[in-house]
């Protein structure tokens, strides 16, 4: 991410997430064109965060046609417990303070994390983290009944109603 750049740097200050040696490390980047964060997930897929006011292009995910992907597959392979976001900007914050975390690139793609799980060799403890909005709360229930079901360890915590940033 380049630092010049003013309002990519404001936007990622205002989540706390202004830390040069987390935007190397998960090469957070920014389009000046479209004015969006990019956050890879893996060479084919990433999100797209648009830094305006505009709720209505908020994300996308690329390219068209490409399977949705976790963010921070790697978290998997650790033994240490794992928080399921939503979103790669909830999981960043997660990760700057000391956490480990993937994120599932929204409430309805929960599948791909218990697709991805199949071929993992150990079973992490999860903490899924949703949006406290409508589909957050229902996908959370369909992530933990399906985690629980592969005998893996799950807490479903229910966040309170705030002001998320993503949602404003």
């Amino acid at each position: 991410l380049d630092p010049e750049n003013a309002a990519a740097m404001e936007y990622l200050r205002s989540r706390g997430l202004d830390d040069t040696e987390l935007i190397n490390r998960y090469q957070v980047g920014f389009d000046k064109f479209k004015n969006t964060i990019i956050i890879p997930h893996n060479n084919n897929y990433y999100t797209a965060r648009a830094i305006t006011d505009n709720k209505s292009d908020r994300f996308s995910y690329n390219p068209a046609g490409s399977k949705v992907s976790l963010f921070n597959v790697a978290a998997l392979e650790s033994n240490e417990v794992i928080f399921v976001t939503e979103g790669a900007i909830d999981a960043l914050s997660l990760i700057k303070v000391g956490f480990q975390a993937v994120a599932v690139g929204g409430a309805t793609n929960y599948k791909t994390l218990i697709r991805t799980l199949e071929n993992v060799k150990i079973n992490p403890n999860f903490i899924i983290l949703f949006d406290p909005d409508k589909a957050g709360r229902e996908n959370s229930i369909n992530l933990e009944k399906a985690l629980t079901n592969m005998n893996i360890f799950v807490v479903n915590e229910v966040l309170p109603s705030i002001n998320d940033k993503d949602d404003t």
